[in-house]
């Protein structure tokens, strides 16, 4: 049986996707870090469910039963935030985001949904990627120094409307939408 891999997110939106995705861009020149690029700007909200290959209309109408009548909200960036992790071996540029009310909310909502999931989904800092996985330390260092010395991204803030929730899967070396959900 074949399985294929979702994630859950949230896609930016124009505007705030027009303005970081040249950041993103520069980190990768910087770094050699490719990989965020292959995704469109998003919140994770789970990281992933895997589905078999006939169940698939099953699970999308399943995880939209988890989120309807789920209201929009303002999502608010915190600023940039430069993350070792794995005993220094995994390299994570972002944006921190609140986790106030509502994002919880609708994280907890999405958990409620445990058909197909695919790890431990409890533990949740969420965040929109700028580099991730293949960011090496010398990159991560090249572009940590790169930051310093633009200190208004590390305070940036910036806030949108989620207005969506979306499941992205792999085709080729893209991550492309398969499904939106609006928020009411």
């Amino acid at each position: 049986m074949s399985l294929e891999r979702f994630i859950c997110v949230s896609v930016l939106p124009d505007g705030p996707a027009a303005v970081l995705e040249p950041l993103r861009a520069d980190l990768a020149a910087l770094s050699g870090a490719r990989e965020a690029l292959a995704y469109p700007l998003h919140v994770t909200l789970r990281t992933g469910f895997l589905v078999p290959s006939g169940e698939r209309q099953a699970f999308f109408e399943g995880l939209g039963s988890a989120i309807r009548g789920r209201p929009s909200f303002r999502m608010r960036a915190r600023g940039l935030c430069r993350v070792s992790y794995q005993e220094g071996r995994r390299f994570l540029l972002a944006y921190e985001l609140a986790l106030d009310d509502e994002l919880r909310g609708l994280h907890e909502a999405l958990l409620s949904y445990s058909s197909y999931m695919k790890g431990d989904q409890y533990k949740y800092s969420p965040h929109i990627t700028l580099a991730f996985h293949d960011l090496g330390p010398e990159g991560f260092a090249r572009c940590s120094r790169w930051i310093d010395r633009r200190p208004p991204l590390l305070d940036t803030s910036f806030e949108w409307d989620c207005d969506n929730v979306c499941l992205l899967s792999k085709a080729g070396d893209r991550w492309e939408e398969r499904m939106r959900y609006p928020l009411a």
